[in-house]
């Protein structure tokens, strides 16, 4: 959750047209999402691995 968070940062687009105003933005880091992502995919290939082995051994991994 920290790497997500700290993935994303607020900015200003610049106007679209003269006159216009500045547009909030939010722009993302891509190896801090990367980083998130790849966590995420590490915790539920560990929690399917639990689950795995708890139904096969009816029992708490030691």
């Amino acid at each position: 959750m920290a790497s997500w968070v700290a993935a994303r940062r607020p900015a200003m687009a610049a106007p679209i047209t003269p006159g216009e105003p500045e547009t909030a933005v939010t722009v993302y880091s891509a190896p801090l999402l990367v980083l998130a992502l790849l966590l995420a995919t590490v915790a539920g290939v560990l929690i399917v691995v639990g689950v795995a082995r708890l139904r096969r051994d009816g029992t708490a991994p030691r």
